[in-house]
């Protein structure tokens, strides 16, 4: 934070970040000032996916001005100590896997050729330069106020290529999507979860092209890092017990494979 909050504060036009004041070490707490914003982008977007109407248009208007916030921050020429990288990704998800191959021999099975896969193309695409990262970046980061955002939890913040940011971010936003109804609803039809993914497809291609229109990524490392986090949160279904989820999480990972485009071809050099 203080990196980020270091003159001339290049993002300040277009995101609102919290100004860090101090950190008590041994509580291991940041103090921060305040941002304004009493909602979250994530409820915005649940909204929106189950009422349409209104909802969809602002919903849709929030994500090109966080799209234009997140490009900011990534241009902000802030530097920070440490580096994530999509192969230390893939190294984790595949500890994830050996470990649940213990007591669940299926999943590996089914999992470790995906993750052979995205480890070949992620050494066969080039990754852009890296910027400052947020790193956990999704709906549940971003604070609405008006037609103002602001992000929070810069904790895991690190330098990478952008595509972290925003394949992590466009996945956490289907799995928004398909849990909009929360886990008590009624198991939704076949015919609203294809809807569901049409309308969540589109969300992440305007979020992608919101983007590019403040600062340029590779289309293929994100599609990358976003099967990477669909892989990794469906096998975090099993490791945190959330069994519930289990069978919404392999639906969205089976349309990224389905329709991403990426996994099937020769990989490009982008």
């Amino acid at each position: 934070m203080n990196a980020l909050w270091q003159p001339p504060r290049p993002w300040a036009a277009a995101v609102r970040l919290a100004e860090p004041l101090g950190y008590l070490a041994d509580e291991r707490i940041l103090v921060q000032g305040p941002v304004p914003g009493d909602r979250l982008l994530k409820d915005l977007a649940r909204e929106a996916i189950v009422e349409t109407g209104d909802r969809l248009d602002a919903f849709r208007v929030q994500l090109t001005a966080t799209a234009r916030g997140l490009a900011a921050v990534h241009r902000s020429g802030a530097s920070y100590g440490r580096t994530d990288t999509l192969e230390e990704e893939l190294d984790k998800v595949r500890e994830v896997v050996e470990r649940l191959a213990t007591s669940v021999p299926e999943l590996a099975a089914a999992a470790r050729p995906l993750v052979s896969r995205l480890t070949e193309l992620a050494a066969d695409t080039d990754p852009d330069p890296v910027v400052p990262s947020h790193h956990d970046f999704r709906p549940a980061q971003v604070l609405l106020d008006g037609d103002d955002v602001a992000f929070v939890d810069f904790d895991g913040a690190c330098m990478a290529e952008p595509a972290l940011d925003v394949g992590r971010f466009r996945a956490k936003l289907r799995d928004t999507g398909i849990s909009a109804f929360g886990p008590d609803a009624p198991v939704p039809s076949p015919e609203w979860v294809e809807a569901n993914l049409a309308l969540v497809d589109d969300f992440c291609e305007q979020f992608l092209a919101d983007y590019q229109r403040w600062t340029p990524v590779s289309r293929d490392r994100v599609l990358l890092w976003e099967t990477c986090d669909l892989l990794t949160t469906l096998l975090h279904a099993w490791t945190k017990v959330r069994v519930a989820r289990v069978e919404q999480r392999l639906t969205l990972l089976v349309h990224q494979i389905g329709t991403g485009g990426l996994l099937d071809r020769d990989a490009p050099r982008s």
